[in-house]
């Protein structure tokens, strides 16, 4: 998922856009924006046949410069499959990608991760037992989620 607000006039964000299925979006900057607040959230892992839940993936919060009228380019990474790490959710100005979040994988694997965010979050590992639980979201700042039972 990507939470996209523009900042608008007065120095308030404002006209949130939320992308919430997995695919590659254009955002084209309207006049008068010079900055974009964005939250991504990486993709959870998916869990495996023999009930064991994936990990989450992991969460950034950026604040970024931009121009109007250029395009911006969010990413929104797709939770994985069955035994599958969940895809990389990020947003990209015209000059680099400044934002970028991993999936997390399945069954106790790697966390999500960000990078380039003013606050970067990594998700929580999933139990390896069977029957265990898919990892928490994220932790708190600089922490890492909750681990699945």
């Amino acid at each position: 998922m990507a939470n996209l607000i523009p900042q608008g006039l007065n120095n308030q964000y404002t006209n949130r856009l939320i992308f919430g299925k997995a695919a590659t979006y254009t955002f084209v900057v309207p006049d008068g924006v010079k900055f974009v607040k964005v939250t991504a959230i990486g993709g959870g892992g998916g869990g495996t046949n023999s009930n064991r839940g994936g990990s989450a993936g992991g969460l950034g919060i950026g604040v970024y410069p931009v121009n109007p009228g250029s395009s911006c380019t969010v990413i929104v990474g797709a939770a994985g499959a069955v035994a599958g790490t969940g895809g990389t959710s990020s947003f990209a100005t015209p000059v680099a990608t400044v934002l970028s979040v991993t999936g997390g994988a399945t069954n106790g694997g790697t966390v999500g991760a960000s990078t380039g965010g003013i606050v970067n979050f990594s998700g929580g590992v999933s139990g390896t037992g069977a029957a265990s639980g898919g990892g928490g979201l994220a932790g708190g700042v600089g922490g890492i989620g909750s681990t699945g039972g």
